[in-house]
């Protein structure tokens, strides 16, 4: 009795699995589509993954940095800074201090922190290629990620 049901918890969770995944068949055999980088977030220092999977605070706000997975729910993921492993003393004197200035620091907020420059509004930047909220570009401006 206890196999049968294990039997079926099995077939349940891989019929459940199999409709959330999406499967290219290639000849008989059936491989998982894993997110691939696409331009658009890569000049920008991001990657593309499924976007349950981005970090806290990594997402890029802007929509359609990974056009031709955007319909699988993958977005552009940039994280903010590389994070350092820590040993046990570091961890514990960053504990006891408080910050100085919570929140962002000024030059975070910088088209050009971003990898953007500031052009006018009325200049070819593709909505995908845009960074809204930035500190330094003139209310006329719009910040365009760089494309070198």
């Amino acid at each position: 009795m206890c196999c049968q049901i294990s039997f079926v918890v099995c077939v349940l969770a891989y019929f459940v699995y199999s409709a959330t995944v999406p499967f290219e068949k290639i000849g008989e055999v059936q491989a998982i589509q894993a997110p691939f980088f696409e331009l658009p977030c890569m000049r920008i220092g991001g990657t593309c993954a499924k976007a349950f999977a981005c970090p806290t605070g990594t997402r890029v706000g802007r929509k359609g940095l990974c056009p031709d997975q955007q319909e699988l729910g993958i977005e552009c993921c940039r994280p903010n800074r590389v994070a350092r492993p820590l040993d046990q003393t570091q961890q514990e004197r960053k504990s006891e201090r408080k910050p100085a200035n919570p929140g962002k620091t000024e030059g975070e907020n910088k088209c050009i922190t971003r990898n953007g420059v500031c052009i006018p509004t009325i200049g070819e930047c593709p909505p995908s290629m845009q960074i809204e909220g930035t500190s330094d570009c003139r209310p006329e401006e719009i910040c365009c990620i760089y494309n070198q």
